[in-house]
């Protein structure tokens, strides 16, 4: 069952319509809801759509397209491609996405270009290059995860606490027992749930 129950049993011509359509919930909502059409149609095989609809521009359908492209063409030399061009791409919201496309593909031939937007203004971008790290150049990540521990903004240091319990690193016991007191209650959160992941393994 999907985020929106309107689109659970709608077949291939139907969910391109919806694609192509208003999102349902205005604006503030667009990219969660082109997302899920998207992925959707990544379900039923329909690539060939999704990759004409690259080039359309707004933001909700890009990110769209970003997640389900990234996820369905995992081993396509022209995702890849098109995911370094993005690169350039300066909405934070896209931005980070497309990092998260690049570490779902596990493009490692652009870590220095993906790692050198660590210190993007946007929580979110500067997010997502961790998580890259920690998927596509694992051999890096425990030196940046370390010293994002102390961004200024809580949600990378949340970032830090479950890309450590993802990493597997055991120096990360460290670094997790000093963002169990962190100012941030999410941040706490995440720091216990990792440590508690760690002991598991």
């Amino acid at each position: 069952m999907s985020l929106y129950p309107e689109l659970d049993g709608l077949n291939a011509t139907e969910m391109q319509a919806r694609f192509d359509g208003p999102p349902v919930d205005g604006a503030d909502s667009a990219a969660t809801y082109y997302t899920e059409i998207a992925e959707q149609l990544g379900v039923l095989g329909e690539l060939t759509f999704l990759w004409d609809r690259v080039g359309g521009g707004d933001e909700p359908h890009l990110r769209a397209l970003v997640f389900a492209l990234s996820r369905h063409e995992k081993d396509s030399a022209r995702v890849r491609r098109w995911l370094v061009g993005l690169l350039a791409e300066r909405r934070g919201a896209v931005l980070a996405d497309v990092i998260d496309g690049l570490a779902r593909v596990h493009e490692r031939e652009v870590d220095d270009n993906v790692l050198r937007h660590g210190q993007d203004p946007s929580e979110y971008v500067r997010g997502a290059v961790l998580r890259y790290a920690r998927n596509a150049v694992p051999e890096r990540a425990f030196a940046l995860l370390s010293a994002a521990a102390a961004d200024p903004h809580f949600i990378v240091r949340e970032n830090v606490a479950d890309e450590l319990a993802a990493l597997r690193d055991p120096r990360g016991r460290a670094v997790l027992e000093g963002l169990k007191t962190d100012a941030h209650p999410h941040v706490r959160q995440a720091a216990t749930s990792a440590l508690a992941e760690l002991d598991d393994t």
